[in-house]
């Protein structure tokens, strides 16, 4: 008797992927929001000071834009706010050595951000004045901002699209390349949403391994696409060269 493994239909197949995408958002949306919330937007201007605004709808003293100097714990413990610390991709620094002080001062600012209360530090003028926020356990879905969601639908779309051509195709290669160049753009999005969008600070380990997803990510997009156009539409290379 020869038992034969039914392969799964179309439909199966896609519904699959669905499912995955789904799971693969929702876990996005909640490290998104399992982080601590000042309730506060931080910008840098053009001479790299710091400002600070209250989100919409919260009875906070801050009625407007101040700049920022600092944090401060009740204990007294202190942190400067730098231009720096706002940087979206941590790539765009110069040497390691900037990134590993970047990412201890992420773990600094976001320990700071999960205690009972913090003092925000606003420069008046020649007046230093401070904001007391108790910070909240999570942040709320409605703040996460536009970036969040394109960079979050980029990804799931270019997924779903990537795995519908491969299960249209499944033993062709061009459509396994594409759905590899596909998942590569999901690996090197949803990691980016995250940490291009928190409202401060996020911990240094945690960003550290969203950073090297988002370059692995990248790495296996480019990879993917170089093979796809040396074996598409026509075949130029052989297929060890591809490895």
């Amino acid at each position: 008797i020869t038992f034969m493994s039914a392969r799964p239909s179309l439909a199966t197949v896609m519904i699959g992927l669905v499912l995955a995408g789904l799971m693969a958002g929702a876990v996005l949306i909640q490290l998104a929001i399992s982080r601590p919330w000042l309730g506060v937007t931080f910008a840098a201007d053009e001479t790299g000071a710091i400002h600070a605004a209250p989100a919409p709808g919260l009875d906070r003293s801050l009625t407007g834009p101040a700049q920022v100097s600092a944090l401060r714990e009740t204990d007294g413990n202190r942190v400067a706010i730098e231009a720096g610390d706002l940087i979206e991709e941590p790539d765009a620094l110069a040497t390691y050595a900037d990134m590993r002080r970047f990412f201890a001062r992420q773990s600094a600012l976001a320990g700071m951000m999960r205690g009972q209360s913090i003092s925000i530090e606003l420069l008046d003028g020649d007046t230093l004045r401070q904001m007391v926020v108790s910070p909240a356990r999570m942040r709320p879905i409605g703040d996460l901002p536009v970036a969040f969601w394109v960079q979050m639908l980029v990804g799931l779309s270019s997924f779903l699209i990537g795995g519908w051509v491969w299960a249209l195709r499944r033993d062709d290669l061009p459509a396994r390349l594409f759905a590899m160049a596909s998942l590569g753009i999901l690996v090197f999005a949803f990691p980016a949403a995250v940490y291009s969008t928190r409202e401060l600070a996020i911990d240094g380990g945690l960003f550290r391994v969203l950073s090297v997803m988002n370059h692995g990510g990248a790495l296996l997009f480019g990879a993917a696409m170089i093979a796809l156009l040396l074996r598409y539409p026509r075949k130029l290379v052989p297929g060890r060269w591809l490895w």
